[in-house]
């Protein structure tokens, strides 16, 4: 499973090249072309199309084994893998204090 682990940390660390090109969406729609620099963001996530994570990392959730299968350091391990990549991808979750 120590293999296993480290090639899932392996894909999380390449999937943070595979973020896509924003889109000029000045081009897009009228009235963009005077957003503010520090606005941009806005239309960009406005106009940014539904994609899964799946999608967008390419790693399927099925790729990661079940919790019980892992040690305590290997599961704090793909968590900060998880979180890396996302932080990376400007994505911030929100996780409930419950949550495993």
């Amino acid at each position: 499973m120590k293999r296993y682990v480290e090639q899932l940390l392996e894909d999380l660390h390449h999937a943070k090249d595979r973020k896509p090109e924003e889109p000029d969406y000045r081009l897009l729609k009228t009235g963009y072309e005077d957003l503010a620099d520090d606005l941009k963001y806005i239309a960009a996530w406005e106009n940014a199309p539904d994609q899964s994570m799946v999608e967008l990392f390419g790693i399927s959730p099925e790729a990661f084994p079940p919790s019980e299968k892992l040690t305590p350091g290997q599961q704090q391990q793909l968590v900060e893998g998880i979180f890396s990549l996302w932080r990376c991808w400007n994505i911030s979750p929100t996780i409930p204090q419950e949550a495993p």
